[in-house]
């Protein structure tokens, strides 16, 4: 997609916000529908498209996702990360450390608006998935984010460091046939 970017919504900046939490109790999530009814009020006129990074735990999506939120913030300029910038934007809370951060599914507040070579608008949303395999999320958890991530996601990458191993393969086998 070529042309301008503009941050549409209403004004403040943009972050990230929870569309699927974890439940009080610990076991199982919950939607956050009154999100999705807010952030989608304002580009009912346009075609919606989210891009989602899933996977392990610990692997960077947050970070990634802050990296394609500062070009985009960029307007995707050739000098998109300028002399001088030591960070990426922080719309995705992300930290250094074993612990995970992201809980549930989160997306942008906001859409940003781009143009196709065409010239039609469309609305951008940028997703973010809790990691995949940790100490304390089951087999039904990783499959139930998964699931509504894929479901939700117009692009859904699945991020990985390094080379696809065996057991990369093996968790991932395991998420589609989880009931």
């Amino acid at each position: 997609m070529a042309g301008q970017l503009k941050l549409g919504g209403s004004k403040g900046e943009i972050k990230a916000v929870p569309i699927l939490d974890m439940q009080k109790d610990g076991q199982g999530f919950k939607p956050i529908f009154d999100v999705f009814e807010e952030i989608f009020d304002n580009v009912r006129d346009f075609p919606v498209a989210i891009i989602c990074i899933a996977g392990p735990f610990r692997k960077g999506k947050s970070f990634l996702l802050n990296l394609l939120a500062h070009y985009l913030i960029e307007n995707q300029s050739s000098t998109w990360f300028k002399k001088g910038d030591t960070q990426p934007a922080k719309v995705f809370e992300w930290k250094g450390g074993v612990e995970r951060n992201t809980v549930g599914i989160h997306i942008t507040n906001k859409p940003f608006i781009l143009e196709t070579s065409d010239k039609k608008k469309v609305a951008v949303f940028l997703m973010d998935t809790q990691g995949m395999f940790d100490t304390k999320t089951t087999t039904k958890d990783c499959s139930t984010i998964f699931a509504l991530s894929t479901l939700l996601s117009s692009v859904q990458i699945y991020n990985l460091t390094d080379q696809i191993h065996e057991n990369d393969l093996q968790q991932f086998e395991v998420l589609p046939y989880y009931h």
